[in-house]
């Protein structure tokens, strides 16, 4: 609030004083002894208000101003988000907490805080601290944002925050199916596709066989480049996990869903041995015939 005061011929002005009236209750704001005259004035009731400032002067006459009548409107509520900050990259499939610093309106109360990620909301709390969790479900930059509702009904969007969106690095195994056989001795190619996140490469994928009940097994060297291929040679029979493990240029690395695969000796042979390849027999005349056999237990 600011007044202008001048006083009669041969005085000076010593004082103003500032008052506020809301219905039949007046309270004193303020006095400023030296020009300019002003004071700092926060309305605490919404409403008419009449506003008058008294001046004194040396000789100690006081006059007081015409009353200036203000009308004091609610407090809109506010809401501003507190998490996550503007910028953050976050990964798609990951709890990311969205939360908000809520106040209601002028003799309101907060009745919820709604997020949204763009247009699409993404959950309701009702209750401070307000947040929610948002799980990005595809790659991209959202803008989210907190919206207050309070008890007068009255509704305010806060500034949006941009996140991004990025696909984590991820590995699979593509062969040999889950649940495979594979024959002991006898290499089995062992393949993974592997995806590096935004900004990424992949530099290496390692492979692993897991015996049933034993420690892994490192199958060959890390493979630095695409297709990401081994061979593996089980040498004993029986049940195996195979895994690969990823790793990208920002050292994030990540393990594939295991693969089970089931390694079992080879199935018997039998070779004819005579008569020999292209040889001639005579009808109606005995011919021998003989074979050599080779069992493999599994």
């Amino acid at each position: 609030m600011t007044a202008s005061a001048t006083p009669i011929a041969g005085a000076t002005i010593t004082s103003v004083s500032f008052s506020s009236t809301v219905g039949a209750t007046t309270t004193a704001l303020g006095t400023v002894n030296t020009a300019p005259y002003t004071i700092a004035w926060t309305p605490a009731a919404v409403g008419a208000t009449t506003l008058t400032a008294s001046a004194t002067d040396s000789n100690g006459t006081t006059v007081t101003s015409t009353v200036l009548t203000v009308n004091v409107a609610a407090a809109a509520p506010t809401v501003a988000l507190s998490a996550p900050l503007n910028g953050v990259v976050v990964t798609v499939g990951s709890n990311v907490t969205v939360s908000a610093n809520a106040t209601a309106g002028t003799g309101a109360t907060v009745s919820q805080v709604q997020f949204y990620a763009g247009s699409t909301l993404i959950g309701v709390d009702t209750t401070a601290p307000y947040s929610v969790t948002w799980v990005p479900a595809s790659a991209g930059a959202q803008n989210i944002t907190a919206r207050v509702v309070d008890s007068n009904g009255t509704s305010v969007t806060s500034s949006a925050a941009s996140v991004t969106a990025v696909t984590a690095t991820s590995v699979a195994i593509t062969s040999p199916a889950n649940n495979s056989a594979a024959t002991v001795g006898a290499a089995t190619t062992v393949t993974a596709s592997a995806t590096a996140t935004a900004g990424a490469t992949i530099t290496s994928v390692t492979f692993f066989a897991t015996p049933s009940g034993g420690a892994p097994v490192q199958i060959g060297a890390p493979v630095t480049t695409a297709p990401y291929t081994v061979a593996w040679t089980p040498a004993t029979a029986g049940s195996y996990s195979l895994t690969a493990v990823a790793l990208d240029s920002a050292a994030t690395q990540v393990t594939s869903t295991a693969v089970a695969v089931t390694a079992g000796n080879s199935a018997p042979t039998a070779t004819v041995t005579a008569p020999s390849l292209g040889a001639v027999v005579t009808v109606g005349s005995a011919t021998t015939i003989s074979a050599r056999s080779e069992e493999h237990t599994s």
